[in-house]
């Protein structure tokens, strides 16, 4: 079994190696090409190879002739009239938006089982994003991620991690440690104002989980998770980031309930650590808007009652202290959306 764990990992890691030497340039497309933080060659299109691990890819340039499109601009008439040039008034502009392309995405992984309640396993995945997401929603902004002229966003996963079944198979838990990368993200030259796919985010992160069921009428949930966002490509040229926007260090859960006859009973907490949004290093945050939105702690509870066994009812209430806390802030912190206050619910579960 030690000799197939070994062997997967050695296919594991020559795929990767292939991956990385390879690369098929289309044409009317250059790749420019980085060796150990400095530009190495351009490459044309063809197949080339590189050095895994060494050589990098800097930047994808299109070749082809650019056309770019500009919203029409209203003007003013001399009778204080606001007109489009191009359309009637009261006329709608008509737009079209189109792109098209083959994205492939892959995953492996490997699962070894030392002992019968427990195993540990490794797994790497790559995936594409398109210009406009899931919903191909695409965008004529040329600094917008949804350009049709821009190329797909890559996400790069790898994870290791364990899983065990204890307490005769009534509690499992698990750790997991990952990296994920996303690749090609849109960013702004401070100076020049060009519109490159020079972005790169970082985030490594490690969690643990409990669920379990310890006796028939006892059940327990918990989940720990920390991460660590970076930002490791940017291209402005006038300030460095110290992570990413939004990304909290560190959250935690815990739920339990238990059933006494018809009655359930259950409670838990949640907690959220700070997330930035100011994330420029040598920032005086004594001086900045809602530098960030602050952790915060709440507490839920549950009870049902089994009428029948066709009819429940369950009553909740979240955040049972009726705690102040901030949701989302938007990006210059002028604005944010409070979290939920108190919250009472009863729901009627009806079984035909």
């Amino acid at each position: 079994m030690i000799e197939l764990v070994v062997l997967g990992l050695f296919l594991l890691f020559a795929l990767v190696v292939l991956f990385r030497t390879v690369r098929i340039v289309p044409q009317q497309t250059a790749l420019i090409i980085e060796r150990l933080g400095r530009y190495s060659r351009t490459l044309e299109g063809g197949i080339h190879f590189l050095i895994p691990f060494v050589d990098k890819v800097r930047a994808n340039v299109d070749l082809r002739e650019q056309v770019v499109s500009f919203p029409p601009q209203p003007v003013i008439t001399s009778d204080n009239l606001a007109a489009n040039p191009g359309y009637a008034l009261g006329g709608i502009a008509p737009s079209s938006l189109s792109d098209s392309d083959n994205l492939v995405s892959w995953n492996l992984g490997v699962v070894y089982k030392p002992v019968s309640n427990g195993s540990v396993y490794a797994a790497v995945a790559n995936s594409l994003t398109p210009p406009g997401g899931n919903n191909f929603v695409l965008s004529a902004t040329a600094t917008n991620q949804a350009n049709s002229t821009l190329d797909p966003q890559e996400t790069t996963t790898i994870e290791v991690g364990t899983k065990w079944d204890l307490l005769d198979e009534k509690l499992n838990v698990s750790a997991a440690l990952y990296r994920a990368e996303n690749d090609k993200q849109t960013s702004v030259d401070a100076f020049t104002g060009q519109t490159l796919q020079f972005g790169k985010t970082r985030v490594d992160g490690l969690e643990f989980a409990a669920v379990g069921q310890i006796t028939n009428f006892w059940q327990v949930s918990a989940g720990l998770a920390f991460m660590e966002a970076k930002q490791i490509k940017q291209f402005s040229s006038t300030s460095e980031s110290n992570g990413v926007r939004w990304s909290p260090d560190m959250t935690a859960s815990v739920w339990t309930s238990y059933t006494v006859g018809a009655f359930t009973l259950g409670g838990g907490v949640r907690h959220v650590s700070d997330q930035k949004r100011v994330i420029v290093k040598g920032s005086n945050l004594a001086t900045e808007n809602m530098p960030k939105i602050p952790s915060y702690t709440l507490v839920d509870l549950m009870a049902a009652y089994k009428v029948s066994k066709n009819l429940n009812l369950q009553l909740n209430v979240y955040n049972l202290f009726d705690k102040d806390y901030i949701e989302k802030l938007n990006n210059n912190g002028g604005r944010y959306t409070p979290g939920a206050p108190r919250t009472v619910s009863l729901t009627a579960s009806v079984k035909f």
